[in-house]
C-alpha cells in the first residue's frame, strides 16, 4: 500500500482524515449539505499516487451524495406537508396530521444525520490508521463505483494483486488505439495468408 499522497506532498492518512472532517463539517451546515460531496469528489480527481486515497474518497462521494439525495427529499417532503402561508412566517395553526407527519420527517432527517456523521467518524479513526474501512452496504459497490469514475476522470492507478504486482483495470485511449492497429495488421494477415494458400 502506498503511504504517500500526491495531494500537498501528505500521507494519505491526513489527506484522508483532513477530506472526511472537511465534507462533514459542511454536509453538518444548513444548505452547504447539498455540495459537500464536491471535497471527496475534488480529492479523487487530483489524487495520482495512492489507491487507498482513491478508494476512500469513492465511499466518501457516494456517502455524502446519498445523504444529500436524502436531505433534499425530506426537505420537499417537509415543503409539501407545510402550508405556503406557514413558509412566508404568517401565523398559521398546523392541523394534527401535517404537525405529526413534520415531527417525523424531521426526525428521520436527524437519524439519517447521526448515522452519517457515525460513518464518517469511524472512517476517520480507521483511515488514520491505514485500514481501508468499507462502510455498511456503501463498502460493498465502492470497486464498481471507482472503476465507473475512472472510466469518466481518465486517471487510474494500478490495483494491487494478491501476489503484489500491479495490474489497472482500465486501458488508456493510445493503448486502445495500438491494440486495434494490431489487430486490423493481423486481420489483413490472416487474410492475405488465406488467399495465398487457396491460389
Amino acid at each position: 500500500m502506498n503511504k504517500e499522497s500526491s495531494i500537498g506532498g501528505f500521507n494519505s492518512n491526513i489527506v484522508l482524515v483532513i477530506m472526511y472532517c472537511v465534507t462533514l463539517f459542511l454536509y453538518l451546515i444548513n444548505g452547504c449539505c447539498y455540495f459537500a460531496w464536491a471535497i471527496p469528489v475534488l480529492v479523487y480527481i487530483f489524487e495520482n499516487n495512492s489507491d487507498l486515497v482513491k478508494r476512500q474518497s469513492c465511499q466518501a462521494i457516494m456517502l455524502f451524495l446519498i445523504g444529500a439525495i436524502f436531505s433534499f427529499l425530506i426537505y420537499l417532503v417537509q415543503l409539501a406537508l407545510v402550508p405556503v402561508t406557514y413558509v412566508q412566517y404568517a401565523n398559521v395553526t398546523l392541523s394534527g396530521v401535517r404537525l405529526f407527519l413534520t415531527t417525523v420527517c424531521s426526525s428521520i432527517y436527524i437519524m439519517g444525520n447521526v448515522i452519517i456523521f457515525i460513518l464518517s467518524l469511524i472512517a476517520i479513526i480507521r483511515v488514520y490508521n491505514y485500514n481501508d474501512y468499507a462502510m455498511p452496504i456503501i463498502g460493498e459497490y465502492v470497486s464498481k463505483f471507482k472503476k465507473y469514475l475512472d472510466k469518466i476522470v481518465g486517471n487510474t492507478l494500478p490495483e494491487e494483486n494478491n501476489d503484489g504486482s500491479f495490474s489497472s483495470s482500465v486501458v488508456s485511449v493510445g493503448e486502445l488505439t495500438e491494440n486495434k492497429k494490431y489487430k486490423d495488421t493481423k486481420k489483413n494477415t490472416n487474410k492475405k495468408v488465406t488467399q495465398s494458400e487457396k491460389k
